[in-house]
């Protein structure tokens, strides 16, 4: 099977310039796009690992970055995911599993600094849903879920005025700047059964965060609740 460059990032790209609806838009997308057991089958064999990207986003419009899960990337790799994927493509970044699972959300503020100043900000209007994934073991605890969402920046200036008190660790590699001031989503994925509680659902309302995945033990009340929120 020989690779032909997809038609469908230009089209894509014509549909991006008409008029916003206030229709929403489902997007279908992949957990990542570099791996292995998928060259040969998903991707052409002679298809070069580094034209894989612009080979998934010419299928999905959206894709998962989960690399920034595991660790802190750079900016110019940011700037090189832009530049490979079509205009209207959306990036779901990964939230740092060293805020979610090893320092169970305490004490993040220099650590939240440092994920949005990694330079995940040179994605512009690509910049989906930032997805915080919590370890299946984490329990339900209003205080620190609030102390947490009240962190959380909204809006990409925001999340550039965060990103300057990042720590040495960036220092030389970070990325601070905007092209236009656009509101971040973020996004929960929970696992423990405690979070199907009244106190969640109303610490949810006065926050602006998502719920978007479910455990595969979820109760009914849980999603019909994530029903609830994909419909408003």
């Amino acid at each position: 099977m020989k690779y032909v460059p997809s038609t469908a990032s230009r089209e894509r790209s014509r549909e991006s310039k008409q008029p916003m609806s206030r229709i929403g838009r489902i997007r279908i997308g992949i957990s990542g796009w570099r791996y292995k057991g998928w060259r040969g089958s998903f991707y052409p064999r002679d298809l070069t690992q580094r034209r894989e990207l612009e080979f998934a986003a010419g299928r999905f419009d959206s894709i998962e970055l989960n690399g920034s899960f595991y660790s802190l990337q750079r900016p110019q790799s940011f700037r090189q995911w832009h530049d490979e994927t079509p205009d209207d493509f959306v990036f779901a970044v990964k939230g740092s599993r060293y805020i979610t699972h090893m320092l169970k959300l305490r004490n993040v503020e220099a650590p939240l600094a440092n994920f949005f100043a990694q330079g995940l900000l040179r994605l512009g209007r690509k910049l989906g849903p930032i997805l915080w994934q919590f370890p299946p073991q984490f329990a339900f605890n209003a205080e620190k879920l609030q102390s947490f969402f009240d962190l959380l920046p909204r809006t990409q200036k925001d999340a550039a005025a965060l990103a300057t008190h990042h720590d040495q660790r960036l220092k030389g590699r970070s990325w601070l700047e905007i092209e236009k001031d656009l509101p971040i989503r973020h996004a929960i994925e929970i696992r423990h059964p405690s979070f199907d509680c009244p106190d969640f659902s109303d610490l949810r309302e006065m926050s602006s965060s998502t719920l978007t995945m479910m455990p595969r033990s979820a109760r009914p009340s849980m999603l019909r609740a994530c029903a609830n929120e994909l419909q408003n």
